[in-house]
């Protein structure tokens, strides 16, 4: 399947940028919107006809607040109810993103094979030897959907990601592209500001005395100010790491994976047995910037590292 995309994808790769662009208008939000009142109609939201029920947006959404519990995303302090309706947007916007890919992926003819839905459902969902009934049951439980829906939107999912994956593997960015859609995003700011003529300025700077003082005297005001902007206040976490790396071109076959998997392996077991990071990543790693170092990458914060290398 990813052969066929591949050599089909200069032909529809802008089709695809521009059709998103089009059925974004087709997009309707239902509950939790905001957009309306209170409402009786039973979805999260409707992409040119195709609906994504509250079911699957709320199992999304759990499994995304779990797996970053599970990674100590924002020291774990996910309760906060800006940080998780910033979520919830996130997750919305990643069912409508792989709604349109999958849409995209029927038009040219796109499909996934039993054999690779039961790999995804196995990888997943965990979903391995299990009977029908048990099957259909924890089905209709979770994403409220006959089998037949939920298979439908996997396979959807699974030509999504595939689809992304050509799109990103082909389309190049110049830099001036780059620097045009980073200033758009980024040149901006948000300003807090106290007007005051320097001339008829004579306090003098707060000593920490003084700082500490107030904190002690106003901490449930200070408390208050921090609850309601948390962004404003959060610093990342920074590291020290280094790394071995084993190269694989995007088209390497299973016996090249499977080498470098146990080449990686060794390497591992020997760490374990005591063996110097520093040293193996000299000797081992192919990484031409960092191997001398002994794999050193530095200080890092969370997002720095490319998505391939985490």
């Amino acid at each position: 399947m990813l052969k066929a995309m591949r050599e089909s994808s200069q032909s529809f790769i802008i089709y695809i940028l521009f059709g998103m662009l089009v059925f974004v208008f087709a997009v309707s939000f239902g509950p939790g919107s905001g957009s309306c009142g209170k409402t009786n109609v039973d979805y999260a939201a409707i992409v040119d006809g195709d609906i994504i029920r509250p079911q699957e947006f709320g199992t999304t959404y759990r499994s995304q607040l779990d797996y970053m519990r599970r990674l100590g995303a924002f020291g774990g302090g996910l309760d906060n109810e800006a940080l998780q309706k910033e979520i919830r947007q996130q997750v919305i916007d990643q069912l409508i993103e792989t709604r349109l890919l999958s849409h995209e992926a029927k038009v040219i003819g796109l499909t996934v094979s039993d054999q690779e839905l039961l790999e995804h459902l196995k990888l997943r969902y965990r979903i391995d030897q299990v009977d029908y009934d048990d099957y259909q049951a924890w089905v209709t439980r979770t994403f409220g959907t006959t089998v037949i829906k939920f298979e439908a939107r996997v396979r959807g999912q699974i030509v999504a990601d595939t689809l992304r994956r050509v799109i990103r593997d082909t389309v190049s960015v110049s830099d001036d592209e780059l620097k045009d859609t980073y200033v758009r995003e980024h040149d901006r700011a948000m300003v807090t500001f106290v007007r005051f003529l320097p001339q008829k300025m004579t306090a003098e700077p707060p000593t920490d005395e003084t700082i500490d003082t107030m904190l002690a005297e106003d901490e449930a005001a200070v408390q208050k100010a921090y609850d309601e902007d948390p962004f404003r206040y959060r610093t990342h976490k920074v590291v020290e790491a280094r790394h071995i790396l084993k190269k694989l071109s995007h088209n390497s076959t299973d016996a090249e994976v499977a080498k470098a998997r146990g080449a990686l392996l060794e390497i591992k077991s020997q760490l374990d047995g005591g063996a110097d990071f520093a040293a193996l990543a000299k000797t081992e790693s192919e990484d031409e910037a960092t191997k001398q170092k002994g794999g050193e990458l530095g200080p890092l914060a969370r997002g720095d590292l490319p998505a391939a290398l985490i």
